[in-house]
């Protein structure tokens, strides 16, 4: 499996990387601690994995979450078919 990590301290790190799932390539991030005790590291339950073809279509709607700045003044994108809006009026969350 191809991957990187991203140590986030405290004996926490990301690990992101593709493997083959039912023929389909599977991106994976996935949140690993340290266990003290035997010194390896464990995946905890706090992750997402996704085709490669779905994180493709989320990439340019995360960005935009990233970047709000850039929407001053620009229409929002057309809602694509499946996509579902999860802000509430006040452009938080819900």
């Amino acid at each position: 499996m191809a991957a990187f990590e991203i140590a986030t301290g405290c004996g926490e790190k990301l690990r992101v990387g593709v493997k083959k799932y039912r023929g389909a390539n599977i991106l994976s991030v996935r949140k690993w601690y340290l266990n003290a005790h035997e010194e390896k590291w464990f995946p905890t339950q706090h992750g997402i994995n996704l085709s490669c073809n779905r994180w493709r279509e989320i990439l340019p709607e995360l960005v935009r979450l990233l970047d709000p700045d850039e929407e001053d003044g620009a229409e929002a994108p057309a809602q694509k078919e499946g996509h579902v809006n999860t802000e509430n009026k006040e452009g938080g969350a819900i």
